[in-house]
């Protein structure tokens, strides 16, 4: 079976917004239903994690615009045309090829630190000197 490609849109926007498997697990509970609000420790409790890396994929999450915090201190998904798609994409394919996902979202993580290293390579760019 032929091996889909992701769009360039759905790359662009896991590179911009998801730094991790578990900001997926959060930001596809919160936008599984999204008149519902969580607490910090609801979403902790639902992922098996820990409220304090819960709330930093959170802050995350709210500082590119896909989650808001209301007054009460309780965080929900926030609709919006311009990243609906791109998330139920991510949810349709997370769901199907995972391990596709997992390798976008941490493959960016390789070629930036691909970068970072060889800015101290010397004599060129040849790694197997």
């Amino acid at each position: 079976m032929e091996r889909k490609e992701f769009s360039a849109a759905f790359r662009e926007f896991v590179r911009q917004n998801v730094a991790s498997v578990e900001q997926v697990d959060v930001l596809l509970l919160l936008q599984s239903d999204p008149a519902r609000t969580w607490t910090i420790p609801e979403l902790s409790a639902a992922l098996s994690s820990s409220n304090t890396s819960i709330a930093r994929r959170l802050s995350i999450l709210c500082a590119r615009g896909l989650v808001k915090r209301d007054d009460s201190g309780q965080f929900g998904y926030v609709s919006d045309v311009a990243h609906d798609a791109l998330v139920s994409e991510l949810r349709r394919e997370y769901g199907i090829r995972p391990t596709s996902v997992i390798g976008l979202i941490y493959s960016k993580r390789t070629s930036a630190l691909e970068s970072f290293s060889d800015a101290f390579l010397i004599g060129g760019d040849d790694r197997d000197r």
